[in-house]
C-alpha cells in the first residue's frame, strides 16, 4: 500500500492542497480499487489501521513536498465515519499534531456528505473536536442528495467539494438547471466564508464555465491524477 497525492489548484492553475490518496498493488491480484478494499477495511475494522498508515505517511512525506512546492502545502485526508466515531480518533490526532508540531490549517480531514445521515449531533461535537486541534474541515462528494443547504450554515467546516456528479451532468438535458445549481451552492457557499472545490475537472471548456459561475478552486485529472510523491511537479 502507498499514499498517492492529486493536487487542488486556485484559479491561476497554482497548487495550494493535495489530497492523499490510499492505493493497493497486490502482487497478486493487481491494482485493488478503493471501492472495493475500502469497504472490507470497514467491515473488518481494518480501516483504523489503513488511516493510521495514510496519516503517518503523509506526516513523513510533509519535508519532501515542501521542498517540491517550495511552501508547505496543505494536506488532506480522507476520514470515515468508523473513523471519526473511534473513541481514541481525536486523542490519536491530538498526540500526532503535538508531537510532530503540525503547524494549524496545514492539515485537513475529509469526511463525505454522506457522515450527515448519522447523529448529526454528535457528528457536530467531533467536526468540533478536530477543529479546536487547528485542523479544517472539508465536506467531500457534497450535492449527492443527502443534505440540503440550509445545513451547511450549522457545521463547523472550512471547504465545501461538489460532488463530480455535477459535472457529469452539465451538458445533459437539465444543463441549465444544473449550472444554476452549481452558482447557488459556489453562492451561499462564499457567503458563509467557504471554500469551494470542483471535483472532476477534465478538460479547459469546463473550468471555464465553472470560473464564470464563481468558481475558484478545482480538481481533476484536467490538472494532476493521483501521482507518487516522487512524481510530483510544481506545475500542473
Amino acid at each position: 500500500m502507498t499514499n498517492s497525492y492529486q493536487p487542488k489548484v486556485n484559479s491561476n492553475g497554482e497548487v495550494y492542497s493535495l489530497e492523499a490518496l490510499l492505493r493497493w498493488n497486490s502482487a497478486k491480484l493487481g491494482h485493488i480499487p478503493p471501492d472495493v478494499f475500502i469497504p472490507l477495511a470497514e467491515s473488518t475494522g481494518l480501516i483504523h489501521d489503513f488511516g493510521g498508515f495514510v496519516l503517518n505517511t503523509v506526516i513523513k512525506d510533509r519535508k519532501k513536498l515542501s521542498d517540491i512546492y517550495s511552501f508547505n502545502p496543505n494536506i488532506a485526508l480522507n476520514v470515515s465515519l468508523l473513523q471519526m466515531l473511534e473513541k481514541t480518533f481525536i486523542s490519536n490526532l491530538r498526540n500526532i499534531t503535538e508531537t510532530h508540531e503540525i503547524e494549524p490549517g496545514s492539515l485537513t480531514i475529509e469526511l463525505t456528505e454522506s457522515v450527515l445521515m448519522n447523529n448529526i449531533e454528535k457528528i457536530i461535537q467531533v467536526m468540533e473536536e478536530i477543529r479546536a486541534l487547528g485542523i479544517k474541515i472539508s465536506l467531500d462528494d457534497f450535492g449527492s442528495g443527502l443534505s440540503s443547504l440550509n445545513l451547511l450554515a450549522r457545521l463547523p467546516i472550512d471547504e465545501v467539494k461538489l460532488d463530480r456528479v455535477f459535472i457529469c451532468n452539465m451538458d445533459g438535458s437539465e444543463s441549465e438547471n444544473i449550472l444554476l445549481t452549481i452558482k447557488n451552492i459556489i453562492s451561499l457557499c462564499l457567503d458563509l466564508s467557504l471554500e469551494v472545490v470542483v471535483e472532476g475537472i477534465e478538460d479547459q471548456d469546463t473550468e471555464t464555465v465553472l470560473k464564470k459561475l464563481g468558481a475558484q478552486n478545482f480538481q481533476g485529472y484536467y490538472y494532476s491524477k493521483p501521482m507518487k510523491i516522487n512524481d510530483l511537479e510544481v506545475g500542473v
